[in-house]
């Protein structure tokens, strides 16, 4: 009888301390699963026409909506960064739309499960919200994180006047010899030369904000140039080696 009542006793406090395990395993495995929820930040790169700004992009389990989502249009660059992912684990995708915008590149998390992802192209979608799937790891170890990203129209290129008035500074002091400007939309070089000889010839007749100039000068001078001040050069004046051309973002 008394060896009844000890077998019994020890099945008793066998079966307490599984379930105390179980307890105490469980919350452990909240605790975890509540300390790698991941984040996302995106933000458009400020170089870029993107009409930046920054968002936090949430989880999809249970998060507040972001009221103002990042936005940029098609063809500008982007940069995505994410924490509280496994350490020294690969960025295997990010996509946006379903269209994969990490290249060939190779990305890591770091010791703290952080993550940088810049120069990242938009992809050629229409205006509209899409979502920003970002995956860490693969198999059993894949952590997924989604946000809305909103690419929004092409903005027109607004003009900011002729080239006569827009390069007065440099026409005043004799040091404007000829100024050539790619169009991407049409894909060819249209130029203006100040000469008479070119007046009917020249193709450039509006500078337009935002908008790439290559600027052939005589000497270095500088000059505000629509509204911004710029530092123009000639390097090797007078040498096989002179290089007088300068890049002018208007």
């Amino acid at each position: 009888m008394g060896r009844g009542i000890t077998s019994g006793h020890w099945f008793s406090r066998h079966i307490i301390a599984v379930s105390w395990r179980y307890v105490l395993l469980s919350w452990v495995a909240a605790l975890v699963m509540v300390s790698a929820s991941p984040t996302l930040i995106a933000h458009g790169n400020y170089d870029q026409p993107s009409g930046s700004g920054k968002a936090t992009l949430p989880q999809e389990s249970g998060s507040a909506p972001v009221a103002a989502p990042q936005e940029g249009p098609a063809g500008s660059l982007f940069t995505v960064s994410g924490s509280g992912f496994r350490s020294f684990a690969v960025v295997e995708s990010i996509k946006l739309g379903g269209i994969s915008v990490l290249g060939n590149r190779t990305v890591n998390t770091d010791a703290d499960g952080n993550f940088i992802a810049a120069s990242l192209l938009v992809p050629g979608l229409d205006p509209g919200n899409y979502a920003l799937v970002v995956s860490v790891g693969s198999g059993s170890q894949e952590t997924t994180a989604v946000g809305i990203f909103e690419v929004t129209a092409q903005q027109r290129d607004t003009s900011s006047g002729s080239p006569e008035a827009g390069f007065a500074p440099l026409l005043d002091a004799d040091n404007l010899e000829r100024v050539f400007n790619f169009r991407n939309s049409t894909k060819d070089w249209i130029f203006y030369d100040p000469r008479p000889a070119f007046a009917a010839a020249n193709t450039l007749k509006e500078l337009r904000n935002r908008e790439i100039y290559w600027l052939k000068v005589r000497r270095d001078q500088d000059v505000t140039l629509n509204g911004k001040a710029q530092r123009v050069s000639c390097a090797d004046k007078g040498t096989t080696f002179e290089n007088c051309w300068n890049l002018v973002v208007w």
